[in-house]
């Protein structure tokens, strides 16, 4: 694997296309992993009881799940 396969795009609308991809679950499994992995530090940052293997594993079935896209939808509705 290489730095070309979690590369965010050229223009804002590569990187906003980029990110709704991975919401969706509609990206490469490089871009999901990167995002994943950020996400599960940050869950248990917030949480230190949850062992980073169940961040990992709730932040990849959030993705996974189309969770994160609807919860999305709905932050930017309001």
């Amino acid at each position: 694997q290489n730095q070309e396969s979690i590369y965010g795009g050229n223009t804002i609308q590569e990187s906003a296309d980029i990110f709704l991809n991975v919401l969706k679950n509609e990206c490469t499994s490089q871009q999901k992993n990167v995002v994943v992995a950020n996400s599960a530090l940050a869950l248990q940052c917030y949480n230190n009881k949850l062992s980073i293997t169940d961040c990992i594993a709730t932040c990849k079935e959030s993705i996974e799940s189309k969770k994160t896209y609807s919860l999305f939808k709905k932050l930017i509705a309001n």
